[in-house]
């Protein structure tokens, strides 16, 4: 389930945070179709007025060299794209400008007359086509005014077969002309290999505008069963039992359910116009979305004015928190904070809004079938552990941000076992506090608290609390509770439970010799290391290497420089007490990197004075690493066998970067304040995911 207070936080973010990602070129209004729902028709296309080739090329210039193109994609759509003369000479050029993407919608009519205009856009660079499938036979020439549906399935098989890697999608738009259709149609389409597909309801304007609504609107009965199907779909996508992924486009707010149904797991509804995308209109026009009436939607003009300095000094209005569109239905709504004034294509030259599909379509859906959000979150709440202790911060924390996800959480106290907390295991059957976990759907170990000796010896001892003659039973004891700890926690994996991190995981950290000596059998860079109780192979080792840090061969301490002091006779004697893990000094910056299932979500270097950085921070600046560093630390992630980690890396002065150690319950919360990343978020919806 979504978290609503976060998704409320990410709006207010985007609103004063601009930044260009996407630009939807109509890159003419022409068109060989007569489609009932086109958003913008053919009729109002002044041909004389379409941008020329080298127009389009110094607008796009000027484009990459402002902003950067590696983050922006530039998706082309119409009209129909591909009827322009020059589509292969623009699609080159934009790819040699090292956009991010370059893609075109299309209703694939010129695919299908000439098939070797694909081969020329895949060799050219064009990737993510979209290319509109509304119905079967029937249903398509119904709505798209074409009998040429059999020619657009050849299309289709041909680019999956050809062209996997083109990653072709599907649209879909649903209306009383195909309704019947949509289940024949996708089991075809992922018969053939589609991988992603959209579908979406007709919006009201263009030419659907003018047509009556029993043509094309769903009554409230059918559009539920269009949302729980697609609900469906993506479950059985996720339990990999339907090898396509379907999504409901992105038309309005759905209300909690269907948000976290129908759309990818971390998308909410929000429209973005004029903050992460701006719109090309074929004569120049810089607007915010090519859908909008040109009196709403005009910001500037390409041929007279750079687009960078139209999207740095307009767009105004669609920057400020949007309470302009507080109006009809928007002034007193319950979902104002969630939605912010809705799809602006919904509105008209006036921003007067002609169509909510929360109040018209959604909310007639969950009064007539019983599921409004509150019913929702009580029937889907899931139940998560946390494995730590009550008044440890991040344990504490992450409770309150699952919460805040609507998540029932339960901390799973092995602080306090045994005195005040009983673990049972009956069987395969784990048992906190004498009720079983199998309500329990996922865990986040945050703590197992390994005590070799109890964690706080010293507190202990000086409060008198610690009797140093009863040592052994003491330590059986302890060796015992971690015995069933760990018992317990891989049994809960046994039953399917989710876990966040696996506990042999906490095994290999608290063997740290032996996951350096695996990350350097998978060519992980990590510094030279001895860890023994013989001071005769410890100066052997020195001499070779230089100077050397050491720290404790299970953690639990500072590292810690070795000094002239460190050599005298009576400090290497202690050697015959307990081994000690030595390593090479890397001297550098100290950097710290998050990675959670295979993604890196925060980078930082932390500035400190001292050897051993926790405890001694001065500041911590966020920095963003080579991909080739980022991918060295997701193989290290792999490789320990770990969902979440913090991978302490060092960077040496020539450049060259060293692993230092994968941790498996990092601490984050200074890190995240400093960083302003959100990790607590990304590590709860990791927990929540159900895939």
């Amino acid at each position: 389930m979504k978290n609503l207070d976060n998704h409320v936080r990410k709006i207010d973010y985007i609103l004063s945070h601009p930044d260009l990602r996407m630009i939807i070129w109509e890159a003419t209004r022409n068109c060989n179709y007569h489609c009932l729902h086109c958003c913008i028709p053919r009729g109002d296309w002044d041909q004389g007025k379409e941008l020329n080739t080298e127009q389009v090329k110094k607008i796009y210039s000027e484009i990459a060299q402002d902003f950067g193109p590696s983050k922006i994609h530039v998706a082309l759509t119409g009209g129909e794209a591909t009827l322009r003369s020059d589509l292969m000479e623009v699609i080159k050029f934009l790819v040699g400008l090292k956009f991010k993407g370059v893609s075109i919608d299309s209703n694939g009519f010129n695919y299908a007359k000439d098939l070797t205009l694909i081969d020329r856009l895949y060799e050219a660079g064009m990737r993510g086509p979209t290319i509109g499938v509304d119905g079967l036979r029937e249903g398509y020439k119904k709505t798209r005014g074409m009998d040429f549906f059999d020619e657009i399935i050849k299309v289709l098989r041909y680019i999956v077969a050809r062209y996997p890697d083109m990653n072709l999608t599907t649209f879909t738009v649903i209306n009383n002309h195909n309704k019947s259709e949509i289940q024949e149609l996708f089991e075809l389409l992922a018969e053939i290999g589609i991988k992603y597909a959209r579908v979406a309801t007709v919006i009201p304007i263009g030419r659907a505008a003018q047509l009556p609504k029993e043509a094309y609107q769903l009554s409230v009965d059918e559009f539920h069963e269009l949302l729980e199907w697609v609900g469906r779909k993506r479950q059985e996508y996720r339990e990999k039992k339907f090898p396509m992924e379907i999504e409901l486009s992105e038309d309005g707010w759905c209300g909690l359910k269907y948000e976290t149904i129908t759309k990818r797991d971390n998308y909410m509804f929000f429209c973005q116009t004029g903050l992460k995308v701006a719109g090309l209109l074929y004569d120049g026009k810089i607007a915010a979305c090519p859908h909008l009436g040109r009196n709403l939607t005009v910001q500037g003009d390409a041929l007279t004015q750079r687009f960078s300095d139209v999207w740095k000094n307009e767009f105004k209005m669609f920057r400020t928190s949007r309470d302009w569109l507080k109006t009809g239905k928007c002034q007193d709504c319950s979902v104002w904070e969630y939605c912010r004034g809705g799809p602006l294509h919904y509105r008209d030259e006036k921003a007067t809004m002609f169509k909510c599909l929360y109040w018209e379509d959604i909310v007639p859906v969950l009064k007539k079938f019983g599921d409004d959000d509150a019913q929702y979150i009580s029937r889907n709440a899931q139940k998560i552990g946390i494995v730590g202790a009550e008044n440890e911060a991040h344990t504490y924390h992450m409770k309150r941000v699952l919460e805040s996800y609507h998540a029932q959480v339960t901390i799973i106290d092995t602080l306090n076992f045994p005195k005040n907390i009983t673990f049972s295991l009956l069987d395969d059957n784990p048992k906190y506090q004498g009720e079983s976990i199998d309500n329990l759907a996922a865990f986040y170990v945050r703590m197992k608290f390994y005590s070799h000796p109890p964690y706080d010896l010293e507190e202990q001892r000086a409060a008198g609390k610690l009797d140093l003659k009863s040592w052994y039973a003491d330590y059986m004891a302890e060796r015992e509770r971690q015995s069933l700890l760990t018992s317990w926690l891989r049994c809960a994996a046994l039953r399917g439970k989710r876990i966040i991190n696996p506990v042999e995981s906490f095994d290999l950290h608290y063997l740290k010799s032996y996951q350096l000596a695996l990350l350097r059998k998978y060519s992980i860079p990590v510094p030279h290391t001895l860890v023994t109780n013989n001071a005769e192979e410890l100066k052997a080792f020195s001499k070779e290497i230089g100077s050397i840090v050491y720290k404790p061969v299970a953690g639990g301490a500072s590292c810690k420089l070795m000094t002239e002091g460190d050599w005298k006779e009576e400090r290497l004697a202690l050697l015959q007490n307990a081994p000690v893990l030595f390593q090479e000094y890397v001297d550098g910056d100290n950097i710290r990197v998050y990675v959670l299932d295979g993604r890196i979500i925060s980078t930082g270097i932390i500035h400190t004075k001292e050897i051993d950085y926790r405890g001694n921070e001065e500041s911590i600046e966020k920095v963003k690493l080579p991909e080739a560093v980022n991918q060295m630390c997701v193989r290290a992630m792999k490789i320990c066998g770990l969902r979440f980690t913090g991978i302490d890396l060092k960077r040496r002065s020539n450049g060259e970067y060293v692993l230092i150690e994968c941790n498996p319950s990092p601490m984050f919360l200074g890190f995240q304040k400093a960083t302003g990343d959100p990790i607590d978020a990304w590590l709860a919806e990791a927990i929540l995911r159900k895939s």
